[in-house]
């Protein structure tokens, strides 16, 4: 109970954390609205692009086929009779707030520590794509429910409850079919050890699993196709529209650093940590096998995002850090740990005066690194939607270049 009380402070804390900063900074809930009184909750919240957003989703042949999040939107609406900005707040933050709870005990059924199980939902809230879910041009909208049931897609994979497992998988799905993308990942990960994959009966039940979802999600859009106009909607958009937006990635150079600052805002420093972690310490076979299948996710999920997406939309990037976030708590104790322990030596080496023409010159590296950095964050980036929160993104991607910056400079090369 104590636990189940500390996780819930935990993940509430920084649900209103994240609605705070929408809240008070340019986003989805406050475009173009000029804030006189903090207070004055009802006015300055734009009902008016919420609505259109909600009504967007309803209609576009895009988002049809998914409507989990519009649906429950609607029936907040309805139920409480409240605005749809209200309802949507309601659900995607009620969401956030539950995807931080499901983290948790995943990262504990991958059997870590309560301290790296915390950790872990605390580097999931600071995540690009969940700090600033909804803002411009990261539009969040579907995302947290594909979040919750993926997590717990992955929660009933550990504990084999497969009826659990494929019910799980088929709600990503049908909340954002992209899901689809983590399945080559998830088939990796789930490989037994030692034995031949298809002589090992659970192998063989998650797998069977995932194409009862899988199977069940085509069946019911192709149903949903035979008795609407969707199939000829969603193939003219698809033919026209959906296959050539990466020319809008890469039409010109605000357009390509835009969609390459995107990628790495998101996964740069997922990235950086795990090279880190897997160059300084001896990996489990689970790990090796989850790590795989992450950076296979990220192969997969990228080339779909800069080829049939809008890059700009950061969050889209996000998808393969479900495999890796339970563990990504782990990863940064062990990791600041090790860097402490060097900062030490390094302190000690300078005491005896050794080593300080080394210290010295890494120093100087990592200053002018960071000065690139800060060139780079605040004066060649800049979102090219004028209503996005520029400097709090600005802010983030100049702390991402920070950290990675300053531990690999002055982390140890050795295992």
């Amino acid at each position: 109970m104590k636990t189940l009380l500390k996780t819930f402070f935990l993940c509430l804390a920084f649900t209103l954390g994240i609605f705070a900063l929408h809240y008070f900074f340019p986003s989805m809930l406050s475009l173009d609205i000029g804030m006189v009184d903090p207070w004055d909750y009802k006015n300055n919240i734009n009902h008016g692009f919420i609505q259109e957003v909600y009504d967007y989703h309803m209609q576009h042949p895009a988002f049809v086929r998914r409507p989990m999040t519009s649906f429950a939107i609607d029936f907040v609406h309805r139920i409480l009779d409240v605005s749809y900005a209200n309802a949507f707040i309601a659900v995607n933050f009620g969401l956030l707030f539950l995807c931080g709870m499901a983290l948790f005990y995943l990262a504990k059924a991958f059997k870590q520590r309560d301290r790296n199980a915390y950790l872990a939902v605390v580097f999931f809230y600071l995540s690009f794509s969940i700090l600033f879910a909804f803002g411009i041009p990261i539009y969040s909208y579907d995302e947290p429910f594909q979040y919750l049931f993926l997590l717990l897609t992955l929660l009933c994979a550990m504990k084999r409850w497969w009826i659990g497992f494929s019910v799980s998988f088929f709600l990503a799905l049908f909340a954002r079919e992209t899901s689809v993308l983590l399945i080559p990942g998830f088939v990796f990960f789930l490989m037994p050890n030692k034995k031949h994959a298809f002589t090992d009966i659970v192998f063989v039940r998650s797998v069977f699993a995932m194409l009862l979802a899988t199977g069940a999600y085509l069946g019911a859009i192709y149903w949903f196709s035979v008795h609407s106009d969707y199939g000829t909607v969603a193939w003219e958009y698809m033919s026209d529209e959906r296959f050539r937006h990466w020319m809008f990635n890469f039409q010109d150079g605000a357009h390509t650093l835009e969609s390459l600052v995107s990628f790495f805002v998101v996964l740069g420093l997922p990235l950086a940590m795990l090279r880190a972690f897997s160059r300084h310490f001896h990996l489990k076979k689970q790990v090796q096998r989850l790590l795989f299948a992450f950076v296979l996710s990220v192969i997969i999920n990228t080339t779909f995002v800069f080829w049939a997406a809008k890059a700009q939309e950061a969050r889209l990037f996000a998808l393969p850090l479900i495999l890796v976030w339970p563990i990504l708590g782990k990863v940064c104790f062990l990791l600041w740990k090790l860097f402490i322990k060097e900062i030490r030596h390094i302190v000690r080496q300078w005491k005896h005066k050794k080593d300080r023409y080394d210290f010295l010159s890494k120093l100087c590296l990592c200053l002018m690194a960071i000065f690139f950095a800060a060139v780079c964050s605040f004066g060649v980036y800049e979102p090219i939607n004028g209503a996005a929160f520029a400097f709090g993104y600005q802010i983030y991607l100049f702390t991402v270049f920070v950290v990675i910056v300053i531990y690999q400079v002055f982390s140890p090369t050795k295992k």
